[in-house]
């Protein structure tokens, strides 16, 4: 007995996931984008992705195709069922939380330009800041602002803690 299996029909299946390390302001973080061709064809088409306009771009693990403002655009061509094409992003924040949410998205369209899958990423973005006012001032007799070594120093804190962003130790 001989047989064959085949598919019905051909289909593109190209699933987009993007995913993202937890912010810090002032700081670098990355992004994950990974297209998966799980159809039965080879998937050729463009990978977008928009990056939020308070953050800036710092290395992308492969270089776009093309560069509009914050949106990126990588071509795909044949795709192989059942791989995927990965790419590591780092995207800088500033030093304030300008905002309360940043928001990345991506989508793969076919070669035709029509949407086969996006997906969205929306990340929290609060910076700490440190409300308390200090005071440093020797103890001893002193010229201006010297101090002689081994002198004490008086150290004052208002606590008044407000801090929004998490403990990391």
């Amino acid at each position: 007995m001989d047989f064959a299996l085949a598919p019905a029909g051909e289909e593109q299946a190209g699933t987009i996931n993007l995913s993202a390390s937890a912010p810090r302001c002032g700081q670098n973080a990355l992004l994950w984008l990974s297209l998966s061709n799980g159809g039965n064809t080879f998937l050729t088409g463009t990978i977008e992705l928009k990056i939020d306009d308070v953050t800036f771009l710092v290395s992308i693990s492969e270089a776009p195709a093309i560069n509009i403002g914050s949106t990126y655009y990588w071509e795909v061509t044949d795709l192989p069922p059942g791989s995927s094409q990965n790419l590591q992003i780092a995207v800088g924040y500033p030093a304030e939380a300008i905002v309360d949410t940043v928001c990345f998205s991506a989508k793969v369209y076919d070669e035709a330009g029509g949407v086969i899958d996006s997906n969205m990423q929306k990340t929290e973005f609060r910076c700490p800041y440190d409300p308390n006012y200090k005071t440093l001032r020797p103890t001893g007799p002193h010229l201006g602002q010297y101090v002689q070594q081994g002198e004490a120093l008086e150290f004052t804190i208002y606590f008044e803690n407000q801090q929004l962003d998490t403990v990391k130790g």
